[in-house]
């Protein structure tokens, strides 16, 4: 995860004792923002997709097309002429 200027840590308490349980670090839309942005690097720079070529990437994007056009018939245009 990247850490950057956290406010300060945070006591998640359990509901039923009220005791602390967990620290968490208190953070903002802008913190996440980051996170994610930093893990999508890191996932296209260290994993497959990278290194797939451009024809590999289609067979993968038409793939998950068709899967969600399965899934929500009707919903959207078909790019396979299926509707």
């Amino acid at each position: 995860m990247v850490r950057r200027h956290w406010r300060q840590d945070l006591a998640s308490l359990n509901p039923y004792t009220q005791q602390p349980w967990a620290v968490v670090p208190e953070a903002g839309a802008a913190d996440a923002q980051l996170v994610i942005i930093a893990a999508a690097r890191n996932a296209f720079d260290h994993g497959p997709w990278s290194r797939a070529t451009a024809w590999q990437r289609a067979a993968l994007m038409r793939k998950l097309t068709k899967s969600v056009w399965v899934e929500l018939p009707g919903q959207i245009p078909s790019p396979f002429g299926l509707n």
